[in-house]
C-alpha cells in the first residue's frame, strides 16, 4: 500500500510542475496561423482567440523569467508579422508605383 501511495505522489508532483502552456515547432505555428487566419475570414474567430490566449500566457510566463515562453513568444510574434505583411500585399496587389497607377 505504501508503494502505491508512493507512486501516486511522485505521478502528481511529475503532473504538477508541468508548463501551462504547449510548445510548437515553427512549422506548426505557422499552420495553426494560416488556419485561424482563413477561418477568421470565414467569420470564425475561435481559433485565433485560442492563439491570443496562449500568446497572453506566453507573455505573463516570460515575464515570470520562462526562458522558454520568451522564445516561443517571439516565434509567434514573427510568424504573426509575416502573415500581417503578406496579407498587406496581397490586398494592395493592385497598386503599380512604376507606372504610377493607383
Amino acid at each position: 500500500m505504501k508503494k502505491i501511495l508512493l507512486i501516486f505522489c511522485i505521478s502528481l508532483i511529475l503532473v504538477s510542475c508541468g508548463k501551462k502552456y504547449e510548445v510548437y515547432t515553427k512549422a506548426q505555428k505557422k499552420e495553426m496561423y494560416k488556419i485561424a487566419l482563413k477561418e477568421e475570414e470565414n467569420g470564425n474567430k475561435q481559433k485565433m482567440e485560442e492563439i491570443e490566449k496562449l500568446m497572453e500566457v506566453l507573455e505573463i510566463e516570460a515575464k515570470k523569467g520562462d526562458e522558454t515562453a520568451r522564445i516561443e513568444r517571439t516565434e509567434w510574434h514573427w510568424i504573426t508579422l509575416e502573415y500581417d505583411s503578406i496579407t498587406d500585399k496581397v490586398k494592395d496587389a493592385s497598386a503599380d508605383l512604376l507606372n504610377r497607377k493607383w
